[in-house]
């Protein structure tokens, strides 16, 4: 009998007991998404990570800046005890919540959070990231989403979600952000798009869902049925290797309070 996960306070730790299958199967992210943070902000002296999970963000910014002192921060301690164990000396991993930081007020020249930002409390957050970044530091909201609207398989597996997650809906990230972040203080905010191919085994992607909280929910509220769809899923997508592909498309929203252009 397979264990499914289930956390009493969803809102702070979701993502307890997952840290194994979200290191293994989630994605990293696309050089070209990362290159604009460089070509930004060069030399930045401190990069907090915000709900950085296993510090899959986290160690690609490293390899971006292997000179700056880098945090990562996240809600979950298994998370951030995953991270540790990974993560290299340049990175230092601490449990926070995103809306209250342990780092002074104007410390850190860039904010990264990825996949995360749908969880916070988003107005007390872009407080708290106006409070922490320097005076021309930048705040930037990375989001690799699968791309259901090209791709029959994942409509398949929105719609599965959709059925048997209770309270699921695949437009769960259609808030506006980048209008947020402006309501919030920021001055120049921009949004650009990456859309990219991943092709994984149907045995990873299954991994992948077991690390998402609404595939768990979907177990949890219709084990057999979840199972029995997403294994009907995988079987008749996958090409004659056996692998599944994904197409994705990276969000990025960069907002600054600095006048410099980009």
């Amino acid at each position: 009998m397979k264990t499914y996960h289930q956390d009493g306070n969803h809102r702070k730790s979701p993502f307890s007991g997952l840290q194994k299958d979200y290191e293994a199967a989630r994605p990293q992210y696309p050089l070209a998404a990362l290159e604009p943070i460089k070509k930004r902000c060069p030399l930045p002296r401190l990069i907090c990570d915000i709900g950085c999970g296993t510090g899959k963000l986290t160690r690609q910014l490293g390899a971006l800046f292997p000179n700056t002192k880098i945090f990562g921060f996240d809600i979950n301690a298994d998370m951030v005890s995953a991270a540790k164990n990974v993560g290299g000396s340049e990175k230092c991993y601490a449990v926070s919540a995103a809306e209250d930081l342990p780092l002074a007020g104007q410390s850190a020249d860039i904010i990264t959070v990825a996949q995360a930002v749908h969880w916070f409390d988003r107005p007390a957050f872009f407080r708290e990231a106006l409070r922490v970044l320097s005076p021309c530091g930048v705040l930037f909201k990375i989001e690799n989403n699968r791309n259901w609207k090209r791709s029959a398989f994942l409509a398949g597996y929105e719609d599965l979600l959709e059925r048997l997650s209770p309270n699921y809906s695949r437009h769960y990230r259609g808030f506006d952000g980048a209008g947020e972040a402006k309501q919030a203080g920021f001055r120049h905010v921009t949004t650009k798009l990456y859309p990219w191919v991943r092709k994984i085994s149907s045995k990873s992607f299954e991994q992948m869902a077991q690390s998402s909280t609404r595939y768990q929910a979907a177990l949890n509220a219709n084990p057999e049925a979840s199972e029995t769809a997403l294994n009907t899923l995988l079987s008749t997508n996958g090409d004659a290797n056996g692998q599944i592909t994904v197409e994705y498309e990276t969000k990025v929203v960069s907002a600054t309070l600095c006048s410099k252009p980009e």
